[in-house]
């Protein structure tokens, strides 16, 4: 049996921009480095693919179409997700894993080297509610918000691009049942429980049913020291070099508030906040509206 299966779970895309890698490079990359792995591609689209991309996969899956789903309002204005058809299809993918370890991964997300062949080791120690470590991307995977002047407390805030850990831990993540539409009322962008907070926390409902999932996104300084704990004791958080992948260029932006990240720094921290008030300035200056107009963005 392959020791390793990777779920590569969305849709087909064709081209490079700064929004996706084209999953051509995807699949490609799989292969150079990972080619005793077993793929399955759990899709969400029905774009034709060259047959020459549908060689390099064991499995191609369809599932059902889950829809998107109403998870509230922000300001009275309806918010729609599509974090059901990710669900499903991860689900479905999953059912089709034999192996003792799986990676879940976006099909925009290159492959750079065999770093996860080497980090398997990492799932090797039982958990207070895995059999070991699922290893994320650092990326949105956050116990704290920058705020002027300030910061805000999260819980169960993880990343869903990359997981990798043992199958069962995998799966247990992922089960249960589909979100519900909710009308949840957000007085501000700010309020609203992010993606990410909502898997992490219907994950983290499994063990303690009392966490509500709909909850607005910041919460008390107690609860998300609780929450750190718990996600520190299940979780690894690694950069997307340190895994061994290449990640749209709109992902990175995000590494400039990475000071942020659950495995951020206090001297990054200093830099952002300084990096936050140059670009303030120059917004309440004028400069950059002169800019922009300068050279055509006005």
């Amino acid at each position: 049996m392959k020791a390793l299966t990777f779920v590569v779970q969305g849709p087909y895309f064709t081209e490079t921009d700064r929004n996706h890698i084209a999953s051509e490079e995807c699949f490609a990359s799989l292969r150079k480095y990972y080619p005793d792995a077993t793929v399955i591609f759990s899709r969400s689209d029905q774009v034709e693919m060259p047959k020459s991309i549908l060689e390099l996969i064991d499995h191609v899956v369809f599932p059902e179409d889950a829809g998107q789903v109403k998870t509230g309002y922000i300001n009275g204005v309806a918010k729609f997700e599509n974090v059901n058809r990710q669900i499903l299809g991860v689900q479905t993918g999953l059912a089709l894993v034999e192996s003792e370890y799986c990676c879940k991964v976006r099909p925009d997300f290159k492959f750079t080297s065999n770093s996860l062949d080497h980090l398997l080791k990492l799932s090797g120690q039982r958990t207070p509610r895995l059999e070991g470590k699922i290893t994320l991307l650092d990326i949105y995977a956050r116990t704290e918000y920058f705020k002027f002047m300030g910061k805000s407390y999260v819980d169960y805030h993880l990343s869903d691009f990359i997981l990798l850990g043992k199958t069962a831990d995998m799966r247990l993540f992922w089960e249960g049942d589909l979100f519900e539409s909710t009308n949840t009322q957000y007085p501000h962008y700010n309020n609203y429980r992010t993606i990410e907070q909502m898997l992490g926390r219907r994950f983290y409902k499994h063990f303690y049913p009392n966490i509500e999932i709909d909850a607005y996104r910041d919460v008390s300084f107690e609860v998300g020291a609780v929450s750190s704990k718990r996600i520190r004791d299940d979780f690894n958080f690694l950069s997307f070099k340190e895994l061994g992948i290449e990640i749209p260029r709109r992902f990175k932006r995000s590494y400039r508030d990475r000071s942020y990240f659950i495995n951020g720094n206090r001297f990054g921290r200093v830099v952002f906040y300084f990096h936050f008030m140059y670009k303030w300035l120059l917004k309440e200056s004028g400069l950059r509206g002169a800019w922009n107009k300068l050279i055509g963005r006005g």
